[in-house]
């Protein structure tokens, strides 16, 4: 079977399980609106990167960076501005522009909400992994960092992945959670709910599986299933967990 057949096939299996996902989720007991105008867009970028865009610039901040001695730089694992020339500003700047990002850029510059998101920051990271906390965004110095994920072999949606780590943030996230670590179910609802609607819109397969960031356990966006190690799903059915080794894994 080639491979428009059997993505068909995949997609479909996804729609059972995944009742279609509005890219404006309901959180908290409300719904953020996109920007409309095209202007607005832009002068509300402009603001956020001024209100959250880190001031901090660690030049040795990038993995593998050397001291003059050629030891790793004390500032290696400290976050630094993003530069206008970087992937994440660039992502950023494309990110506000669409419909899901202008809403999340519109919420966080209204004058009203601007005390609830003053400790919020973005910056770029000196590892290969972007991540979200409560109240700051940390972009791959090199974004996306690769151009597949690494487990499943599924493509990279650089604004997917924007909106899934916005949606661990006090954006979406109720004051309560602030100090809770979440766990690879709460991934699950982000790729689900975020991700997934992005990826969707632009043409992409919805992303099947997520690997937690110590490789320790897997779990199946479809059925919520988790299963010890790295795995992947079998590409036949992405209800379905597989070991990657299995002779129809997807990869």
């Amino acid at each position: 079977m080639d491979n428009v057949p059997l993505r068909t096939r995949r997609e479909q299996i996804y729609r059972k399980y995944i009742a279609p996902q509005s890219l404006f989720p309901r959180i908290n007991g409300r719904v953020l609106t996109e920007e409309g105008d095209e202007a607005k867009r832009k002068s509300n970028f402009l603001m956020f990167v001024d209100m959250f865009f880190s001031k901090q610039v660690n030049p040795d901040s990038r993995n593998g960076s050397l001291g003059q001695d050629g030891w790793p730089s004390p500032n290696a694992s400290r976050p630094t501005r993003l530069s206008m020339s970087s992937d994440g500003y660039k992502a950023f700047a494309i990110f506000s522009d669409t419909p899901y990002g202008s809403s999340v850029v519109k919420e966080m510059v209204t004058p009203e909400n601007r005390e609830k998101y003053q400790d919020f920051v973005v910056a770029e990271g000196p590892g290969t992994e972007t991540r979200a906390s409560y109240n700051s965004i940390v972009i791959a110095w090199k974004f996306p960092f690769q151009s597949k994920f690494i487990h499943s072999g599924q493509p990279v949606d650089r604004l997917a992945i924007l909106y899934h780590e916005f949606a661990h943030t006090m954006v979406f996230q109720p004051a309560s959670q602030k100090t809770v670590e979440r766990g690879i179910s709460d991934e699950r609802i982000s790729v689900m709910k975020f991700e997934n609607p992005v990826r969707i819109l632009h043409k992409f397969e919805p992303r099947y599986s997520y690997v937690q960031y110590d490789g320790s356990k897997t779990i199946n966006i479809l059925t919520g299933e988790i299963g010890p190690g790295i795995m992947t799903v079998n590409k036949n059915n992405p209800a379905e967990l597989v070991k990657r080794t299995h002779i129809d894994a997807l990869k």
